[in-house]
């Protein structure tokens, strides 16, 4: 008789567990500005080996800089192909504006102004870190 109490608990139990939804996490933006819209897609970006950048010619230093971040984090030389392509687009008012887009295959990223040569950027860390050793 316990027994019977005992299994007809645990599927009790299991009925209800198995019943919950799983509700899927929002994705958190991981980009530092403050986005005006996200529509996220199905499927991902890997970057490997057969990856490139090409970029207009008003986007030489953000390309240079871009192209310079992946090699020295990663093992990854990028070629010069439309894998990463910085567009020019007019339409875009702001100076710090741009558009992010990303498929499986590409990532565009279009802007109506690059960093020029003459630019200072500054970045100070919020919460100041310290190493142990």
């Amino acid at each position: 008789m316990l027994f019977k109490k005992s299994l007809i608990l645990i599927v009790f139990i299991s009925v209800i567990v198995s019943c919950a939804e799983n509700h899927p996490e929002a994705i958190s933006p991981q980009i530092i500005s403050i986005l005006q819209e996200q529509v996220l897609t199905k499927g991902v970006f890997i970057l490997d080996n057969e990856s490139g950048l090409q970029f207009d010619t008003a986007f030489k230093v953000s390309a240079a800089f871009l192209k310079a971040f992946i090699q020295q984090g990663s093992n990854l030389v990028l070629k010069e192909n439309n894998t990463i392509v910085f567009i020019k687009e007019e339409r875009i008012k702001s100076d710090e504006g741009y558009v992010l887009n990303i498929t499986p295959t590409q990532i565009e990223i279009k802007a109506n102004k690059s960093i020029n040569n003459n630019s200072k950027l500054r970045n100070y860390p919020r919460i100041q870190t310290r190493f142990w050793t």
